[in-house]
C-alpha cells in the first residue's frame, strides 16, 4: 500500500479504480472554485457560505479577517494545482494527492475545534459542503488504493449475473 501512495516512478500509470480519478477531479474543481470565491469575492464567501458576522468586528478587525480569508483562498487554489497536474499527467500520484488533501481537511477540523469561529448560524452551508467533500475524499482515497478487477474477473462476474 505504501508504494501505491509513494510510487517509485511518477508517471501516468494508475493502478486504482477509475471512479477515484473522477471523484478527485470533482473534488479539486470544487476546492479550486471555493478558493477563487474566497480570493475574489471574499466578503460574500465570509458572510454567506461561512456565516462569519463581519459586522460584529471593528473596521480593522474585519479588514484583517477579509485579508486572511483571501490569502487562504489563494492557498487553496495553489494547493489544487499539483492535483490537477497529477490528474492530467502523473496519475500514479493520485493516492498521494488524496492523502495530502485528507491531511489538510482533517487538520482543519482539528484546528477549528480547538479555535472555533463565531458564526451567525449554527451550521453554515460551507461547513456542510466541506463535510461532504471529506466523505468524497475518504471514499476516493480508498478507491485509489484498490486495484480494479481483472478482465477475466469482470467476465466471470457478468456471466454469473
Amino acid at each position: 500500500m505504501f508504494t501505491r501512495i509513494l510510487p517509485k516512478q511518477a508517471d501516468n500509470v494508475y493502478g486504482g479504480r477509475k471512479l477515484a480519478v473522477w471523484l478527485l477531479a470533482v473534488f479539486v474543481l470544487v476546492k479550486f472554485l471555493q478558493g477563487a470565491t474566497s480570493t475574489f469575492y471574499t466578503h460574500l464567501a465570509l458572510t454567506g457560505a461561512d456565516a462569519i458576522p463581519l459586522d460584529n468586528y471593528n473596521a480593522a478587525g474585519a479588514q484583517a479577517v477579509i485579508s486572511l480569508f483571501a490569502l487562504l483562498g489563494l492557498y487553496i487554489m495553489v494547493f489544487a494545482l499539483p492535483t490537477i497536474v497529477a490528474l492530467v499527467r502523473y496519475r500514479a500520484l493520485v493516492p498521494l494527492m488524496y492523502l495530502l488533501w485528507l491531511i489538510e481537511e482533517v487538520s482543519k477540523i482539528v484546528i477549528l475545534s480547538m479555535n472555533p469561529i463565531a458564526r451567525s448560524t449554527s451550521l453554515p452551508s460551507g461547513v456542510i459542503v466541506n463535510r461532504v467533500l471529506l466523505a468524497v475524499l475518504v471514499l476516493g482515497f480508498l478507491l485509489s488504493l484498490m486495484r480494479p478487477p481483472r478482465k477475466s474477473e469482470r467476465r466471470q462476474q457478468s456471466g454469473s449475473a
